[in-house]
């Protein structure tokens, strides 16, 4: 009886380590050449690759949008890309990026460390800013990374909206600054979209401190929007904290 213990603990501990070698075979395996090629993919833009630009991890989301990582900096169809995230549309075009160099803006330029997304076309969309900026003229909050406070702009590359880091003044009216209120500009730079700072009369309309002001391009306000009970307490709450 006691032989036959022995021979079924044996058989038993002789299965066990099978299926643990089985196991550590099929993970080597699994994790050989294949895989780093599987998450090692060449980048493909138009049909041509670029010559020396390889994206790690590199996976799609459910827009077809790509995502991956980059292990030193490159550049990729012309931009100075920095080590970390970047992302492409489902042509293989460059979509979002952090800059490691200065990138002409008009007048101005895009500091190093700028997360900059551009459309499929290679126009700037919008920059988050590693730090407050200024961009014709007006002061633009910055934050840094992906999900910071981004700074947008119209096609032929004029301010569209930005965060200001306190309240300024544009073509005589007081906006409110912060990251909880956008300012909205037109390609010429009038007024698209604000938030007052204070009571003011504006085209001959009494109109108070926190209502959401909307002009059309001609300069005439078209909207005058009060702050919800949720916007209000949301303020409160944020200046608080600041």
């Amino acid at each position: 009886m006691r032989k036959m213990r022995r021979k079924l603990l044996k058989a038993g501990l002789l299965c066990v380590v099978l299926l643990l070698l089985a196991g550590l075979g099929f993970l080597l395996v699994f994790d050989r050449a294949p895989s780093r090629e599987r998450k090692t993919m060449r980048l493909a833009s138009g049909g041509q690759a670029d010559p020396g630009v390889e994206v790690e991890d590199l996976r799609r989301n459910g827009a077809g949008f790509a995502v991956g990582t980059l292990r030193r900096d490159t550049t990729i169809q012309g931009y100075p890309c920095a080590r970390g995230w970047v992302h492409f549309y489902p042509t293989g075009a460059l979509r979002s990026f952090t800059t490691t160099e200065p990138l002409p803006l008009g007048s101005d330029t895009i500091p190093p460390g700028t997360w900059v997304t551009l459309d499929s076309k290679g126009v700037l969309l919008r920059c988050n800013f590693p730090a407050d900026k200024e961009i014709q003229g007006h002061l633009c909050h910055g934050t840094g990374g992906s999900k910071g406070v981004g700074t947008s702009f119209h096609p032929d590359g004029t301010l569209e909206s930005f965060y200001c880091p306190a309240d300024t003044t544009i073509q005589g009216v007081n906006c409110v600054g912060g990251v909880l209120e956008l300012i909205v500009l037109y390609e010429d730079g009038k007024l698209n979209e604000a938030t007052l700072a204070d009571d003011q009369v504006l085209g001959g309309r009494q109109c108070r401190k926190g209502d959401r002001v909307a002009w059309d391009k001609s300069g005439r306000v078209v909207s005058v929007t009060g702050p919800t009970l949720a916007e209000r307490g949301l303020r409160r709450i944020f200046n608080w904290f600041n």
